[in-house]
């Protein structure tokens, strides 16, 4: 296969586990159709997991979550072998205090052809603290000329200086070729996946909006274009003519590394072929799925990253053909005017019981956001066709909500967003974004370049899977289908966000992270029983020290 397929299958999940340890199958989450197994024009090419509450506090501070990650990413998996019985592999693993996002990929569709992949974090809680926040990654997909290395982490060889500038040109005439096959790329797209956990509690809608806000201003990946990486071709050039270690000229070396680049690609594809039978083995699964467990370097100057990028230059999330943003976004069922007519907690938990949830649209918060243009611009949600998905009991009551505490919402939720449906002229947001009166989506409207919603993303299914009772939120998926496009339809940079950028937004993550380290600690110390003790015996050592001073 030389060109990507022309429509991919994109499964979204969210759940808010309630740092709860969750050991039943994901199953039925992930592949349950209405009750039906997944068909097999239903396997999705690409999976985007995410999860809220994911470590208890205040361990979730000290970012020591790997046993846990390690737990649902095996669950994640085993459910994909047995309910695909195909092969995908897992290139995103990212966390941030109790979110996490894992991205999976179709190996027979579409890692040959993934050329990026990026991510980033974003803390918007007190301090600028990832208690509540989002983590994004964004994919870049094409077809023909498009190939990616696995790096070895556990290579030891020595190299001189010699060696890097030799590898650095060979590298820099592999994407020089490849630069030149960009005419003979058909198809691709770029796609985001934003993970969020927005403020909590029923009366910080104006909070929630402004953490959308503060997510979009601040979520930003370098831009990387044609420009950009012709400018630096002089440098390249200057590296060419250092001296390696031995006080030789390296531009002599030209022959040299000419006559090695065939023997150099036939030692990379043999190791690149090693490294893609790497199989995924875990003590506690009984079964082993083909995925790659290294990060992987993408070649043509594409870059991997967990972190901010240093350039000037960014693209937002608003950039992507396709952008999902989902989580536990907390926007509950509203009680206070001006919604019409007025509605009661005593009619909403009668609507509860008597599952007449249709009755709750109109008082749905988020709804009411987007229906005045104060939160998600440009977004798309399929039709609440379930209960909302807050606040339950947990355990054998797992279906009965929890009224005396909360307010019940529906808190988890997954919305959708397309560049080519909602660009006007100018590169704006157009503000003609049909919704219907519940602020669900419509399929009506037509995109800038003349093509319908239906053709360019269509959801398939939207739903809440109330088997699940191990904790106070029920998780939800949506099943995509969204069309490729022609790779030269557009760059990155030229969409504009409803938001300026967050110039401070690099200052602002690295606070946030040491006000982690300083909040899980004093938390630690006073709210468990390690730190208790810790507390009394060093107290009690002091003062008998003073006493005996």
């Amino acid at each position: 296969m030389t060109n990507i397929p022309e429509t991919l299958k994109i499964l979204v999940a969210t759940y808010n586990i309630n740092q709860q340890f969750i050991d039943q199958s994901f199953k039925e989450w992930l592949f349950s159709r209405n009750n039906h197994s997944i068909s097999l024009i239903d396997k999705p090419d690409i999976l985007a997991i995410g999860f809220q509450e994911l470590v208890p506090y205040p361990y979730a501070f000290f970012r020591v979550n790997h046993s846990r990650l390690a737990h649902y990413a095996n669950l994640i998996e085993k459910a994909i072998l047995e309910c695909t019985g195909e092969s995908y592999t897992r290139v995103v693993q990212e966390s941030m205090v109790g979110i996490a996002l894992f991205v999976y990929v179709r190996d027979t569709t579409v890692i040959k052809f993934l050329w990026k992949v990026e991510t980033c974090q974003v803390g918007v809680g007190p301090l600028w603290i990832g208690n509540k926040g989002a983590i994004a990654t964004i994919l870049k997909i094409g077809s023909k000329g498009v190939e990616y290395e696995i790096e070895d982490s556990t290579a030891t060889t020595t190299t001189t200086a010699g060696d890097v500038i030799k590898k650095h040109k060979r590298k820099k005439k592999k994407q020089q070729q490849q630069q030149k096959q960009e005419n003979d790329i058909t198809r691709g797209l770029t796609i985001c996946f934003v993970c969020a956990h927005l403020a909590p509690h029923y009366h910080n809608v104006h909070l929630r909006n402004t953490h959308f806000r503060q997510v979009c201003e601040r979520l930003l990946f370098l831009l990387d274009n044609n420009n950009n990486n012709n400018n630096n071709d002089d440098d390249d050039e200057n590296l060419g003519k250092k001296q390696d270690s031995n006080g030789n000229d390296d531009d002599d070396d030209d022959d040299d590394d000419d006559d090695d680049d065939e023997e150099e690609e036939e030692e990379e594809g043999e190791e690149e072929n090693q490294n893609l039978n790497i199989n995924y083995d875990d003590d506690q699964a009984s079964v082993s799925i083909p995925l790659i467990k290294r990060d992987f370097s993408l070649s043509n100057n594409q870059i991997k990253s967990k972190k901010h990028p240093s350039s000037s230059t960014f693209s937002t999330i608003y950039d992507a053909d396709y952008l999902f943003f989902f989580g536990d976004l907390n926007y509950r069922i509203s009680l206070d005017p001006p919604v019409y007519p007025p509605i009661t907690l005593g009619s909403l938990i009668t609507a509860l019981s008597e599952r007449q949830h249709q009755r709750l649209h109109q008082y749905d918060q988020l709804s009411l956001a987007r229906q005045t243009g104060t939160t998600l611009h440009g977004f798309k949600e399929g039709h609440l066709s379930f209960a909302p998905t807050y606040k339950f009991h947990l355990g054998n009551n797992g279906n009965e909500y929890n009224t005396k505490t909360r307010i019940p919402g529906w808190c988890d939720r997954i919305l959708y967003f397309s560049h080519h449906e909602n660009e006007s002229k100018d590169g704006t947001i157009s503000s003609n974004s049909s919704s219907n009166s519940n602020g669900n989506s419509s399929n009506s409207s037509s995109s800038s370049n003349g093509t319908s919603n239906q053709e360019m993303i269509t959801l398939n299914l939207y739903i809440s899977h109330p088997e699940y009772n191990l904790s106070d939120h029920k998780p939800v998926s949506a099943l995509f289908t969204v069309r490729t496009l022609p790779s030269n339809n557009r760059r990155l940079g030229t969409f504009k966000s409803p938001f300026k950028h967050d110039l401070w937004f690099g200052v602002k993550r690295r606070i946030g992270m040491v006000a982690e380290q300083v909040v899980g600690s004093v938390w630690w110390l006073t709210g468990t029983p390690g730190g208790l003790g810790i507390l009394l015996i060093s107290s009690t050592t002091i003062g008998i020290w003073y006493y005996w001073k």
